[in-house]
């Protein structure tokens, strides 16, 4: 059902290699056909003839062909733009494009701008300029868009290591339990999907609107921590690098908050052919070699040293039933996977 492709170059703006020679072959052996039905008479001979009758027959393939090519070749829209292309979710698009027999190609609907607002991206959606995005998922997402329930980061999108400011670096050496974090101050976003978790497990917030605030406020000791994704804090502390920031080496927060693809509400269609394609993907071993060898996971793998450190679960009240149901082995679990999935370089690195 599926045509993949040789190639595994990036499809985002011309057709796959195979894909393209064949529909070519294909166009030109209907052309012909055509040709042969038309033009096979000696009466049609002489009345093509006239250059009003040739303006119109050359007219009537243009639109053909047109129609034919955009028929066959169908692009899926995605935000964001064509630099972030290695990053995970548009390496896994770029997968099911190979996969595909509906899609040829990733299109950049909002072009060199690369990202609308968030309620842009969401409108656009529901408008259909947009056929997919992707983003931690919530309850009402779930309720207003159609998601694809296979976690794109497996999971670790809600394992958390704290920042800290370089002075405090031992401030959690002592912790062994999640009540002795609640004496604690988290740095979060007003608006982040994660906050009303850490406040449901009775862990004290200090929110701002804006992100970049949150590293001003924790350099300024108005909060203890600031909790990242495993694979967002080195970054960030590099190029933050005005304030004295680390992050911490004891303690991993952990809770269920898997970062989804999402599409239109009623679009039944698209939402099953990614999950079929997924599944594919999972279990022939292409989706776990995509996430370990993205660069953000991989880094994260290296620096974070997962098992020696003290786990934090937290419960998640606001999931739903769907998010329950996904099988155990979509997710990573940094304590008990065997590693057999890590290339050799990572297993050496990351187990103790």
């Amino acid at each position: 059902m599926y045509q993949k492709t040789q190639s595994k170059a990036a499809t985002y703006t011309t057709l796959a290699p195979t894909t393209l020679a064949s529909k070519i072959t294909n166009a030109i052996i209907f052309m012909l056909a055509l040709k042969n039905i038309f033009f096979s008479s000696d009466k049609m001979t002489m009345r093509i003839s006239s250059p009003p009758f040739n303006l119109f027959i050359f007219a009537f393939f243009v639109v053909l062909f047109s129609a034919a090519h955009s028929a066959w070749s169908t692009p899926l829209m995605i935000p964001g733009k064509a630099t972030n292309s290695k990053d995970l979710p548009y390496m896994l698009l770029n997968e099911f494009i190979q996969r595909s027999d509906r899609f040829d190609t990733i299109e950049f609907a909002y072009g060199d701008k690369g990202e609308a607002s968030f309620s842009q991206t969401l409108a656009d959606i529901n408008a259909g300029a947009l056929d997919i995005m992707w983003t931690a998922t919530s309850k009402d997402y779930e309720t207003d868009f159609q998601a694809i329930y296979i976690p794109i980061y497996q999971g670790t999108l809600g394992m958390r290591l704290a920042i800290i400011n370089q002075n405090d670096k031992h401030k959690f050496s002592h912790i062994t339990h999640k009540d002795d974090f609640l004496h604690y101050v988290a740095c979060q976003g007003k608006l982040w999907a994660d906050t009303p978790i850490l406040e449901a497990n009775n862990i004290l917030v200090a929110k701002s609107l804006k992100y970049p605030n949150l590293f001003k406020m924790l350099s300024a000791d108005r909060c203890d921590y600031f909790p990242r994704a495993i694979f967002e804090p080195w970054s960030e502390i590099e190029r933050e690098n005005q304030y004295n920031l680390t992050v911490d080496t004891h303690v991993l927060l952990r809770y269920t908050m898997p970062f989804l693809f999402f599409v239109k509400k009623d679009n039944t269609e698209l939402s099953d052919h990614i999950t079929q394609v997924f599944q594919e993907m999972k279990k022939d071993g292409t989706f776990d070699t995509l996430f370990f060898q993205d660069k953000k996971v991989k880094n994260a793998l290296e620096l974070s040293h997962l098992r020696d450190r003290i786990i934090i679960d937290l419960n998640n009240p606001f999931l739903s039933q769907e998010v329950k149901n996904i099988p155990p082995e979509y997710w990573f679990d940094p304590m008990n996977d065997n590693r057999t999935l890590l290339p050799p370089s990572l297993q050496e690195k990351t187990t103790h």
